[in-house]
């Protein structure tokens, strides 16, 4: 970090968080471990349909913005032992003082449930990534600016209510995915603003565990980047797992080409499936139209090339994933860490458009990415909870009115049916 950068930070730090002292917890809570994003209860907020930078009041609403007793029951006694509960920041940031304690005295109500149930939960800012105030670019554009002081004063806010909780069953993240280069050469780069977020977070809540990440939409690749002497024992690394993109990603409708245009890809790749996939996405990019869909003239064209190298260069197989988990193990090793303060915080793979074929291949995907992680030692969150809303999405449950779980899924995961 540049010294003039450096100084400028310390002195912000100084009046934020002055007359509060920073301590070193002894070590992560194991409990850490088996998990599920819940991603709907306070994230992805209503937006008023009058106005799109405003959002309706409450801006978390409806159904999937609910969870009972009884489902969060249902979460522990199949073996999950955290939530990791993302959290819009848009929505506290842009309301009266009195909106926003309200906002979120919901949201520590929704984390006392989990925990009085047992179930420790990792809180994750989760900014989005559209060009409009208080997005992660904005937020990092211009340390230092108002934009980036109110978010920092919000989790700060947010890490000093957690702190109140059990400490074994709390943790917190401090932006996720920050920024898709996995360094920026030029400009500001999240390995000089982290550490800033980790000391403000650290001397609001001096036991707090807390989880810090890397570039790259928080992947392994940028990992190279990452540097732990800046934190200190008490943190978890939160790395996100969706390789390859086209598989995870595949059909679902606001996927990059050619993820969205491509359905059936199996897991593990077998060359002969190769015809039979591009058929299905054939008949993806049909639907797609005739859904009124936005389709680029050369879809099938990308599917094809994406479909190819998926089967006949990359190969994708266990191995493969496996060669992706490797450079993990060889940086966690490198700086001297345990296995258990790795955690997987995102992985998943969507399931098949309703009106294609069913595609079991994803339950192979998530069996292996899961038996990966838990031969490294490492934790792991499932992404996600709920079916998607207007597409089938990532769940394991198999639709949003019953909430019935997907043995299937649960089978993969490891968990008990």
């Amino acid at each position: 970090m540049p010294a003039s950068l450096r100084c400028l930070f310390a002195v912000m730090l100084f009046f934020l968080v002055s007359g509060q002292t920073a301590a070193h917890a002894q070590s992560v809570s194991e409990l850490f471990s088996k998990g599920i994003n819940i991603a709907r209860l306070h994230n992805l907020p209503i937006r008023d349909p009058q106005d799109r930078l405003k959002y309706l009041w409450p801006p978390f609403q409806g159904d999937l913005a609910q969870i009972s007793d009884e489902e969060i029951k249902r979460l522990r006694d199949v073996g999950f032992t955290f939530i990791r509960l993302p959290v819009a920041p848009r929505p506290f940031l842009t309301v009266s003082h009195e909106d926003r304690q309200q906002l979120e005295d919901g949201l520590f109500k929704t984390i006392d449930r989990f925990q009085s149930a047992g179930l420790a939960v990792l809180l994750d800012p989760h900014p989005t990534h559209r060009q409009e105030d208080f997005s992660a670019l904005s937020i990092l554009d211009s340390p230092g600016d108002d934009t980036f002081m109110a978010y920092v004063n919000w989790i700060t806010s947010l890490a000093t209510s957690l702190r109140e909780r059990p400490s074994e069953l709390s943790a917190m993240g401090l932006m996720n995915e920050p920024q898709i280069d996995c360094y920026k050469r030029w400009g500001n780069d999240w390995t000089d603003i982290q550490p800033v977020l980790f000391e403000a977070v650290r001397a609001a809540a001096p036991d707090l565990t807390i989880a810090v990440t890397t570039g790259c939409w928080s992947s392994y690749r940028g990992l190279t980047h990452l540097d732990m002497s800046l934190f200190d024992d008490n943190t978890l690394i939160d790395l996100h797992f969706y390789t390859p993109y086209i598989f995870t990603h595949q059909s679902l409708p606001f996927a990059s080409s050619p993820a969205r245009y491509v359905a059936g890809l199996e897991y593990p790749a077998a060359v002969d499936e190769l015809e039979g996939t591009v058929s299905l996405s054939k008949d993806l990019i049909a639907l797609r139209r005739s859904q009124n869909r936005s389709v680029s003239n050369d879809a099938l064209k990308e599917a094809e090339k994406g479909i190819r190298k998926y089967y006949l260069t990359d190969k994708v197989d266990r191995l493969y994933l496996r060669k992706r988990f490797d450079p993990i193990e060889n940086w966690r090793v490198e700086q001297g860490l345990s296995s258990r303060r790795i955690l997987i915080g995102e992985f998943g793979a969507a399931r098949a458009p309703k009106q294609l074929p069913k595609n079991t291949a994803r339950y192979n995907w998530i069996r292996d990415v899961r038996e990966l992680a838990e031969s490294f030692g490492f934790g792991f969150a499932y992404w996600d909870y709920h079916a998607g809303a207007g597409y089938t999405g990532f769940g394991i449950v198999k639709d949003n009115a019953s909430r019935t779980l997907d043995a299937n899924a649960l089978d993969a995961l490891g968990l008990r049916n």
